[in-house]
């Protein structure tokens, strides 16, 4: 239940200038720990139940898509920005997007011409600030202490930058330059008259000691000042900020802590992402621990002077820092809610973290998706299945205080946690409820009846004519309203395990067809009853089930007929891979990419693959010529021997090892599990059959040398060796090396082995 994902071990530091979007932070937590929860399990509790939502971005893990759609900043306190600020002091006479062009990207020498036109000196503008309503006031006014203030802020703008450092290192700074900085900035705040420019050069004077460092002086001006600047004001939550993070590297955690934590709770619709990252560095690194508090509860001890709840003044304040605390990590959220209801019951902070745990464990892997031929089930882990109990429990119990302020919203957790608990019954009672108790509107109803469904399946003894029949209107409605969604694969997937219990393999692939993993014929085709599958799929008469079930089905019949067709083939059947291939069709008969009887002295599939084919093979036109050559072997004759050097050539490059390797597997890899990818004995037998048959020793010693070919592959795949040259055990597979060297070292053919093979060349030498 614990979220691990957010490891504290990135620099947390105040200072920097990146500010991360809400969308960030709320998907960032999951994706720092490398593993892609979404993929682990069967998400089948829905967290849109919770409505709009200022908080929705704390959720677990939503999608943009998902997240725009429940985001709600409506009531939201509109937060002054710095902008907003300066157009009131400038007369709201500049808009904000002038703001924007004067106070933030005016270049240092652009404020010193605006001075001087202020002066009444010069006149030098460039358009953009010529026509700058904000200029145009400063000028008016002759507001020259303004202009010193903005170019006292750009000339600290570049010392709070972090420039080209990362979010793991830190920038280099110029501390000297940013010393003499934040001494003039603290005597201009004590010289000015005016407010507003006051206090923002206190402000620039506390970063440049916070950024440079010098933690205690940046608290003393954020103190002094802070007090007398507009609660809520932009400059009082620049202040704010500051001080927490001079606490932070101060070593004043707890109260680091609490102050960010606040600042999150009461900031949200302005960076409350920043807030929380914070309010995360500040906690010390021995917090993060599984053995600080039980997974079954019990209320958490305030007093802990490293925690930071002893600063906390009301219930509320102490529901914020549980939120982010298991949020983070640092407790399990079991507890914390515990502690979060007894403290604020009706707390918005308690329903998203009620909604996020349900959809983590889910998600985590709960009900997990396993491709369904892995020979693994779906079932909760032991410690998955205690955690949904002690939710489960929390849930029942809270509901019996009956405090919260959205019931329905804890019946339907109460449902679905039974339902994951196989409580059917009770699943069912909380379901009604929640139907009964949510407000109009919401899509509580529909949520519950696909829930009912899927229990539909968990209590139906034998799936039969009867249960087909009415699961399949059940279905349809699924494919209506959860087309793409966990709701409708699960579904798919549990029905797939019941057929499989039943002993019913044809009606199981086909739902593991339509699950969240789907299947995968090709990998080991020949475990899967292809056959079984081809006859089931010519049958007629289908009932309105077997036909949705056979539209849902990834393959096509042509398609079967093409992997049937390959898994003869691997087994050297060759009538029976004819037969197949014909019934495929031509459209899942691809052309081969090199010629499958060319041969070399080394194989370089590459190399054949370059050469244009005029007429290239298919596996239809392979087995026919395979079957011939096959024929003309047995036959005697002047082609008998070409024929079975042809036919020896066919059967390697069909091996892992050949070029035509696709005739008989859909990828190549060396950790496939069926040995007749590997198998060259084949080939060795006919490259025998031809140097047998042949009178010419060329030609012989060409068929020797490729059957040692095959010898050598043996000997690898059996052993696991490298294929070093100076693999000792080699010597005992080297029959035909042997062959080579005592029968054909007077041909020319011998002659280049030994140039074009290290192998061989070795073996003759030692």
């Amino acid at each position: 239940m614990k979220n691990k994902a957010l490891k504290l071990c990135i620099i947390g530091l105040i200072s920097t200038t990146v500010f991360f979007s809400i969308r960030q932070i709320a998907r960032a937590t999951c994706a720092f720990g490398g593993f892609d929860y979404e993929t682990a399990g069967y998400n089948l509790f829905d967290q849109a139940l919770i409505g709009k939502s200022r908080l929705a971005p704390f959720l677990y893990e939503p999608s943009r898509p998902y997240f725009e759609g429940l985001m709600d900043s409506s009531n939201a306190k509109l937060l002054p920005t710095n902008e907003k600020e300066w157009v009131v002091y400038l007369g709201k006479e500049p808009s904000e997007a002038e703001i924007t062009r004067l106070v933030s990207r005016s270049k240092l020498a652009d404020l010193q011409e605006l001075k001087k036109a202020v002066q009444k000196q010069a006149n030098t503008l460039n358009d953009s600030l010529a026509k700058n309503a904000g200029a145009k006031y400063l000028i008016r006014k002759s507001d020259v202490e303004t202009c010193n203030y903005l170019i006292f802020a750009k000339r600290c703008e570049p010392h709070a930058n972090t420039g080209d450092a990362g979010w793991y290192s830190l920038p280099v700074r110029d501390t000297i330059a940013m010393e003499k900085l934040a001494k003039e900035g603290e005597a201009q705040a004590r010289s000015v008259r005016n407010s507003f420019i006051r206090n923002r050069y206190a402000f620039q004077a506390a970063r440049m000691a916070h950024y440079r460092g010098d933690y205690t002086t940046c608290l003393q001006l954020c103190k002094q000042y802070e007090a007398a600047v507009a609660a809520d004001s932009y400059i009082s939550r620049r202040f704010q900020a500051l001080e927490a993070g001079a606490m932070k590297h101060l070593g004043q955690n707890a109260e680091a802590r609490y102050r960010f934590a606040m600042m999150f709770d009461k900031y949200y619709s302005e960076d409350f992402d920043f807030y929380y990252r914070n309010f995360a560095f500040s906690t010390p690194e021995v917090r993060n621990t599984e053995s600080h508090y039980s997974a079954a509860g019990g209320l958490i001890s305030y007093s802990d002077s490293l925690n930071g709840y002893q600063f906390c003044k009301t219930a509320h304040q102490k529901t914020v820092l549980l939120f982010l605390d298991a949020y983070a990590g640092v407790i399990f959220e079991i507890p914390a809610m515990q502690n979060m209801y007894a403290l604020e019951p009706q707390s918005e902070l308690l329903e998203i973290m009620l909604m996020r745990s349900i959809t983590e464990m889910e998600k985590g892997g709960f009900f997990p998706k396993h491709m369904y031929d892995s020979g693994e089930k779906t079932s909760a882990s032991a410690s998955g299945a205690e955690d949904a109990r002690l939710l489960r429990a929390f849930v029942l119990g809270s509901l019996n205080k009956g405090k919260m302020n959205r019931k329905y919203l804890w019946e339907y957790a109460a449902g679905h946690l039974s339902y994951m608990m196989a409580d059917y019954t009770s699943a069912q009672q909380y379901f009604k409820l929640a139907v009964a108790d949510a407000p109009s509107g919401l899509s509580i109803e529909k949520q519950a009846k696909a829930m009912g469904i899927l229990m539909e399946v968990e209590l139906t003894r034998q799936q039969d004519a009867g249960f087909e029949a009415r699961i399949l209107t059940n279905i349809q409605w699924m494919k209506a309203n959860y087309a793409n969604d966990d709701r409708l694969t699960y579904l798919f997937w549990r029905m797939a395990q019941r057929y499989e219990t039943q002993g019913d393999s044809i009606r199981a692939l086909l739902c593991y067809s339509q699950s969240a993993k789907g299947i995968d014929l090709i990998a080991r085709a020949e475990s899967h009853p292809l056959a079984k599958m081809i006859v089931w799929m010519n049958k007629t008469g289908k009932s309105p089930f077997e036909e949705g079930l056979a539209a849902g089905f990834k393959y096509s019949l042509g398609q079967l007929y093409e992997l049937q067709g390959t898994v003869f083939l691997r087994q050297h059947r060759l009538a029976e891979a004819l037969d197949e291939f014909k019934l495929a069709g031509t459209a899942n008969l691809l052309p081969l990419p090199a010629d499958p009887f060319e041969i070399h002295f080394r194989d370089c599939h590459d190399c054949d693959f370059a050469e244009v084919q005029a007429h290239p093979y298919t596996k239809l036109t392979f087995v026919q010529r395979m079957m011939e050559l096959e024929k003309l072997s047995d036959a005697s004759g002047a082609d008998q021997a070409a024929a079975a050097f042809d036919a020896a050539n066919g059967y390697y490059n069909m091996s892992y090892y050949g070029n035509s390797w696709m005739t008989m597997a859909y990828q190549r890899s060396g950790y496939d599990t069926a040995d007749q990818f590997f198998d060259c004995s084949v080939a060795q037998y006919f490259y025998e059959k031809a140097r047998k048959f042949s009178t010419d020793p060329e030609f012989q010693a060409k068929c020797a040398y490729m059957a040692s070919k095959c010898e050598h592959n043996a000997f690898y795949r059996k052993t696991g060796l490298s294929g070093s040259a100076d693999d000792k055990g080699i010597f005992r597979f080297r029959s035909y090396d042997k062959m080579l060297k005592e029968q054909y070292a007077n041909t020319n053919y011998y002659n280049e082995v030994i140039k074009e093979c290290s192998y061989f060349s070795y073996y003759v030498k030692h």
